[in-house]
């Protein structure tokens, strides 16, 4: 199960390789970025897409299944996407982790912490990250010291990150066991990245085309779980950075502005906003992930 697992997702991140810049227009909240920064900023993009499409197939799983979820269902479908993450060992869906990581614990420092926030259906921004970075320590504590050095984890909780990686990574494989698909039970998808007469949005559209962010999921689980035909797998305008899964529609959709977030987010940590650009208040992530 878990090489079939492993030669999935390797196969899905042939897809996950950073879309290169070449359009000629580029929105203005990334102008001061130079080919290279650009460059970089679309890869940390595309770092954060991996991770919140993973996390929304959490969902899709735990709805078409009709999986049992114990405590929080964010906090579940956040450790299935760092597991599935991991076990395929890829450098390009480890960056993907990095990436994840440094973004919520980016967004756990730009935004105060409220009472709404604790009563919240997601974990809070910093322990997202937190607890992301624990699954990875816990799947292999020296490929990613570098990263416990730098959020300074103790060792006695890296040690206890051991213990927790095991006991979701089998947890999860029982759970998904008996749905495990063979070699005949690919599903169909029906894919679609929706246009927009919005300059900047409609470059993250083209951006995720190039990435193939929607295929490398589709590629994922069409022969991962026993699924049903018909799932729908969309990028959209969506009016706020988000994604989600609509269980009664069977479908999954990430927005552009949620893309665009990151960038924004890229080039204000590296000191390359244009004074002029708009920018969200909050660059929430995920369904419905306001900042926190």
């Amino acid at each position: 199960m878990r090489k079939r697992i492993g030669a999935l997702l390797l196969a899905a991140a042939a897809w996950a390789q950073p879309a290169l810049a070449q359009e000629d227009y580029v929105p203005k909240e990334v102008a001061a970025l130079d080919q290279e920064g650009l460059d970089k900023a679309l890869t940390f993009m595309g770092g954060n897409v991996i991770y919140i499409l993973f996390h929304e197939a959490g969902h899709m799983l735990i709805s078409e299944l009709n999986l049992p979820v114990l405590g929080r269902e964010e906090d579940a479908v956040d450790t299935l996407s760092s597991v599935l993450l991991l076990e395929a060992k890829d450098e390009t869906l480890d960056q993907a982790l990095r990436d994840s990581v440094e973004s919520w614990y980016t967004l756990g420092n730009q935004y105060e912490v409220s009472e709404e926030d604790f009563m919240d259906t997601h974990g809070l921004s910093k322990q997202r990250a937190y607890n992301i970075a624990c699954m990875m320590i816990g799947q292999d504590q020296k490929r990613f010291k570098d990263m416990a050095d730098s959020l300074e984890i103790p060792q006695e909780r890296r040690d206890e990150c051991e213990v927790e990686y095991q006991k979701a990574r089998e947890s999860w494989f029982s759970v998904l066991g008996p749905y495990m698909a063979d070699d005949k039970d690919k599903i169909k998808f029906k894919l679609a990245y929706y246009k927009t007469n919005n300059k900047d949005l409609n470059y993250y559209r083209q951006q995720l085309k190039d990435f193939g962010a929607l295929e490398m999921l589709r590629d994922t689980f069409s022969g991962l779980v026993k699924l049903k035909d018909g799932i729908k797998l969309t990028a959209n305008v969506c009016g706020e950075a988000n994604a989600y899964w609509d269980g009664d529609a069977r479908e999954l959709t990430y927005c552009y502005e949620d893309a665009q977030s990151y960038v924004q987010m890229y080039a204000e940590n590296n000191g390359a906003t244009d004074e002029n650009s708009s920018s969200t208040d909050e660059a929430g992530t995920g369904d419905g992930d306001a900042a926190q």
